[in-house]
Order: structure tokens, then sequence, then C-alpha cells
């Protein structure tokens, strides 16, 4: 399949969603047997009495959806097989990935309000991640690592840098990744204006945009200096991450410049997802430039974060208050979580980090979002007490 006609089906898939966990995900490694993973499918859907009866039933659709297009197959294909189902406006969606460019890694059966894409992400460069992108989570544990990491984007006229911010408790690293100038700039250093400005402004903003989705949402398996009509700095010899492991795009510049890059939507609508804070006020496209942007938008990322888990926890109290549909407490939460129950696990600050991993982790695999909650935010004091872990919920659990 060609390589844009593949990006194009990952992406339209990535874009569905639905009111409710429905939507089924399956991921079949070449060396498992299609009746492998037919059983996978039915075990992992055998009692759904907890759920709602809508919800029963579309689950009910996806599941002989996926039966009837495995019957298709006589054995599994040569790079494995990814495949989507569930029930979409009325309609019964079914998409199968099964001649794709590089093998599926993982087995993976999945039922969330999203159809999860990771498994495509190594057929193709640049595939759409996982729809949360890290926003749900202010918890660095939430994607495995001890700290988070930010994309760095600063944008002047004629000139852009690139870099990545790698946050460790209080030790932040700013990593410049590439440099950027236009072919004004280059042709027409005075600045003077030629030509027509707006087309040149359009074509640069394309290629900063374009080194953007290299940076912060392919592999990193590309030469990264490959393709690009810029003067870059020193390109790191690692691998960059892809978007599921950034928390959050920063993007800096001249107010005039930076929104008129924004708006004029060049930029890969992943990366617009995760797109963090308001646009900070930078004067140069230069290393300082970006360790400028780092520090500026610090602290509107923390205090986003901050009133996203206040919210979180408003909600949560008021709940629990009203006997509506949250759970606290370990046992509780874990048995929301069994059920596949949860809308966002909260936890509180003192719980063991690798505990937070965990729960993070099960969360994200139902659809699911998690926040750790700071001890000294208010409201807190009862689930520290009380918990320290608890959740709002899809549905009662009795």
């Amino acid at each position: 399949m060609p390589r844009n006609e593949l990006h194009d089906r990952i992406e339209d898939v990535w874009n569905v969603s639905a009111d409710g966990p429905r939507l089924l995900t399956l991921a079949v490694p070449s060396d498992e047997s299609l009746d492998v993973a037919l059983d996978r499918v039915e075990a992992r859907h055998e009692d759904t009495q907890y759920l709602y009866a809508e919800t029963q039933a579309r689950v009910a659709d996806a599941v002989t959806a996926l039966r009837e297009a495995l019957d298709e197959y006589t054995t599994t294909p040569e790079n494995g097989l990814v495949m989507f189902a569930g029930v979409v406006d009325g309609e019964t969606v079914v998409e199968c990935f099964d001649d794709l460019p590089s093998a599926v890694t993982e087995s993976r059966q999945e039922r969330a309000e999203t159809f999860k894409t990771e498994p495509l992400e190594t057929a193709l460069d640049g595939a759409p991640g996982d729809r949360d992108g890290g926003q749900g989570s202010t918890d660095p544990a939430a994607s495995g690592d001890d700290g988070g990491q930010y994309g760095l984007l600063v944008v002047e006229r004629e000139r852009a840098a690139l870099g990545r911010l790698a946050t460790d408790g209080d030790d932040d690293t700013v990593e410049p990744l590439e440099w950027l100038r236009s072919d004004r700039a280059e042709t027409n250093p005075s600045g003077d204006a030629t030509g027509d400005s707006e087309a040149a402004d359009r074509e640069f903003f394309e290629r900063v945009a374009d080194a953007a989705e290299d940076a912060f949402l392919k592999d990193g398996s590309d030469d990264p200096d490959e393709g690009s009509d810029g003067v870059s700095g020193d390109a790191p010899e690692e691998a960059t991450p892809d978007v599921s492991a950034i928390e959050g795009l920063l993007v800096g510049g001249s107010s005039v410049t930076a929104s008129a890059f924004l708006d004029g939507d060049h930029l890969h609508h992943q990366l617009r997802n995760v797109l963090a804070g308001d646009t900070v006020a930078i004067g140069d496209a230069t290393e300082e430039g970006l360790q400028q942007l780092a520090d500026e938008a610090r602290e509107q990322v923390s205090a986003t974060e901050r009133e996203t888990v206040r919210e979180a926890l408003g909600e949560f109290l008021a709940r629990i208050e009203e006997g509506e549909e949250a759970v606290i407490g370990r046992a509780a939460t874990e048995e929301a979580l069994e059920y596949e129950g949860v809308e966002t696990t909260l936890a509180a600050e003192t719980l063991p980090a690798e505990e937070c991993r965990d729960l993070a982790r099960r969360t994200a695999a139902q659809g699911g979002e998690f926040v750790e909650v700071p001890t000294d935010m208010e409201g807190g004091d009862r689930l520290r007490e009380e918990g320290p872990i608890g959740a709002l919920t899809r549905f009662p659990i009795e």
C-alpha cells in the first residue's frame, strides 16, 4: 500500500471516537495464531453484565464484527494484523490493516472510547499516536519515566529553532534539535521586503511545520538532517521522541509571527492537540531563545496542570459527597479498574512512584486519565486520609 494512503487510513481511524468505552482494538503479531487472537477477544468480553445495556449491545456488535473479519483470514499475515471495530453513529465500522510494511510487535486487545493506533506506529513514520498525548496526566509517572518531555518551537519571520525540554524534578535540561532559516533570509540578509512576502511566509511556515513533525512525531529512525533545506545544528544521536512521549508542545516567538504560524493551520493536528500554555514572546530563534521559552512556559504549564488536577479533585469530592459515580479507597478503586469503569484515577502525592505508574498504565488501558493530587491542594486531605486513591467512574460501582 502506498505510504500516503496508509498514513491517511491510520489518521482516519485515529479520528474516530464514541461516547463510551465501546470501540475495540486488536493487534496480532505474526507469530500469534488467529484462533488465539479470537479467543482473547471473546474471553475479554464474555462478561459484560456490569456495563450499561446500550454499551453491552455495542460491544457485542463490535466483537461479532471482529469475529467475522477474522474469519476472512486463514493465517496471520506476514507482518501481523491490526483490526478496529465498533459502532459509530449507528453504523458498525471495521478497519483491517494486514499489509503493513513493518511487523506488529505487540499483542493487544483493548476497549476504549477511541481506537488505539499505537500498534501501527512502527508501520509508518509519523503515524498518529495515543490520543491522550500526555494531556490527561500531570504525573510524569504516567509515561513510565521519572520526568516529562516537552517540545520547544521558537518561530520568527525568517528563522526558527526547535528543541526539547526534559524535566526531572528540579533538574530541567534544554536540548537544541534544529535551526531553520527562510530562503528570503539567505538571499536577502538586509531584511528588505521583496517579492510576495505572504507566499514566502507560508512556504517557510510549512517548512517549520514539517521540521516539527519530523522532530516530535516520527520515531527517529530517519536521518534528522535528511530533506532539510535549513541550516541545522548538531543533531542528537538518539532518536527523537514520538508524540506519545511528549507531554506538550511549547511555542514562542514574536507575538505576530508565532500567532500567524498557529492561526495558519500549518502545524500537524496531533501536535496541535498537545499545545501547552499560551504563546510566549521570545526575541530570538537561538539556543538562548529556546532556554527562555522553557523558562517562561514552565510556569504556564505548571499552572495549567494544577488547574486540571483541581478540577478533577473538585468533581471527585462533589460526586463522593452526593453518592454519585465515584469511589474512594484501594478496594473500591481496584474494583472499578477491574470493571473497566474508570473515567479518572486520582492518587495522593504520597503514593509510591511505582504504584502511580501501575495505576496510570491500567487507567490509560481503558481510556481513562490519571492525576496526582499535591499534598498542598485544598481538599486533597480527604483523598490522602481515606484513599490514598480514588476514581471518577463511568457507571455506578456496587
